[in-house]
């Protein structure tokens, strides 16, 4: 309802339509769900069904593809480890193959190209939890924004019970 209220949905949708996701904390749990809609009003039936109708801190990522294939893989957020999630918005320069640069009519193969997020992700955030792990990530957002630059956001969400989403930048 709160995205309706404005146009803000149909905005977002006309601007970013390939594909939709969520993550939130549902107890000591991580949800995340991922959705490419048909149009703005399987979107809008999707959100209205996926969103939590409970007080509860959402973080809902619109794609619009600059990286990688448009495909359920590539939708945000993505699972990095141990049950933690991040979104990204922006575009990660030297990530990932441009989406200009794939070649629709090549044939079917049974790997996606990735999305810059995906290739950040295994290149940088992967390291950085295995040297400090999900509580030692809060003390590195500084450096992070640095790398990525004002132009991106990172958003995530630990898999530590009652730890809020945090953003980067």
């Amino acid at each position: 309802e709160l995205l309706a209220v404005h146009g803000v949905a149909s905005s977002l949708y006309a601007n970013n339509r390939d594909g939709v996701g969520l993550m939130y904390r549902a107890g000591n749990k991580v949800v995340d769900e991922r959705h490419i809609p048909k149009n703005y009003l399987d979107m809008a039936n999707w959100l209205n069904t996926h969103v939590p109708d409970c007080d509860v801190e959402v973080a809902i990522h619109f794609r619009m593809a600059t990286h990688g294939d448009i495909c359920p893989e590539n939708i945000h957020p993505y699972p990095v480890v141990d049950g933690g999630l991040l979104m990204h918005n922006g575009i990660l320069r030297g990530f990932g193959t441009p989406l200009e640069m794939l070649n629709p009519l090549r044939p079917p193969k049974k790997e996606v190209a990735r999305s810059d997020t995906y290739h950040f992700i295994e290149q940088r955030i992967k390291p950085l939890l295995a040297a400090v792990g999900w509580g030692g990530l809060k003390d590195l957002h500084d450096k992070i924004g640095h790398e990525i630059g004002s132009g991106n956001r990172l958003v995530y969400l630990s898999p530590v019970p009652g730890e809020p989403v945090q953003i980067v930048n």
